[in-house]
């Protein structure tokens, strides 16, 4: 199985297998049944556009430690705050696994906007509609460096953007 994680029930996830899992031909078994789940069935964002991930995921199980400074939350807001003030593109994704594993992924597109994406899996990953969004300015992200994962107020990348809007397909720069 491959490891993901990004952003689910409580922040982000567990890199023990879950994710989104590759068949023998590449397919991550995508499905969807409506506009929000994706129907048709919606490509992975982060396989779509290419972009250094110079992150680990940030993973999260109901064991967790909220208490401590999460290493790989730690990277994802330091990249954010690299992906403003130097304009690189890159790739973030955070989950959380307990039966099943639910994530976000972030595509930090370097102008100031953002592909918001999540997913969840079981049997298969499923992954709901693209979203381009507004990434938030520095100052957001500032604050959340050095913080416990439970008071960190960028522990949900779904924080990090605004202004989001559900689109077909994300245009890769």
């Amino acid at each position: 199985m491959v490891v993901r994680g990004l952003v689910g029930l409580v922040g982000v996830v567990l890199a023990l297998g879950c994710g989104p899992s590759k068949g023998e031909d590449g397919d991550t078994g995508s499905t969807g049944g409506d506009t929000t789940t994706g129907d048709p069935p919606q490509p992975s964002v982060l396989e779509q556009c290419s972009a250094p991930a110079p992150c680990d995921p940030v993973s999260r199980d109901p064991g967790s430690n909220g208490e401590a400074v999460d290493p790989d939350l730690e990277c994802a807001i330091g990249q954010a705050i690299t992906t403003i003030l130097e304009g690189d593109a890159a790739g973030v994704t955070a989950s959380f696994c307990d039966i099943g594993c639910f994530g976000t992924d972030l595509f930090l597109v370097g102008n100031g906007t953002a592909y918001l994406q999540a997913w969840s899996t079981t049997d298969v990953t499923t992954y709901e509609a693209i979203k381009i969004c507004t990434l938030k300015d520095a100052t957001f992200f500032e604050p959340c460096q050095a913080q416990p994962f439970d008071t960190n107020a960028c522990a949900s990348l779904s924080d990090w953007v605004t202004d989001c809007e559900a689109i077909a397909t994300a245009t890769c720069p």
